[in-house]
């Protein structure tokens, strides 16, 4: 067993694996559904999106299909807001882009992943950082 610093092979397929653990665990029903090609159940908070399922992940379908973009930017990943593991993609973004506000995470996490509730959540992490919630509160001078 190696031990050590990881490599970005490694942190990538971590991620992977994350995500399709996320997506199996908040979509069950209708990771099922798109595996056996059935539509998806009644009051599915997905049905909306109409998602596709890609290598193993759920990823957004939609108009956007012919575009010339990569499929990463076409087709981005979903994700549930409300797991603990969208929260900590939105804070380490948040950390990355020197903890900036809201719009500025939202486009940056857009062009990975689409996350339902995602202006909810970004803001409800924003508002339990710590180190922002300090500088705030500064009194000037």
């Amino acid at each position: 067993m190696d031990t050590g610093n990881l490599t970005a092979l490694e942190l990538e397929a971590a991620r992977s694996y994350w995500i399709q653990a996320v997506q199996g665990e908040c979509f069950a029903a209708e990771f099922q559904a798109l595996r056996e090609n059935m539509p998806l159940p009644d009051g599915s908070k997905l049905a909306r999106f109409n998602p596709l399922l890609d290598e193993g992940f759920i990823r957004l379908g939609g108009r956007l299909h012919f575009a010339k973009l990569s499929r990463e930017q076409r087709h981005p990943l979903l994700l549930d807001g409300r797991h603990n593991f969208t929260k900590l993609l939105i804070l380490q973004t948040h950390i990355r882009l020197h903890r900036l506000g809201v719009r500025i995470i939202l486009a940056e996490l857009r062009e990975e992943c689409w996350n339902l509730r995602s202006r909810q959540t970004i803001k409800q992490v924003l508002h339990s950082c710590l180190p922002c919630r300090i500088a705030k509160g500064l009194p000037g001078g």
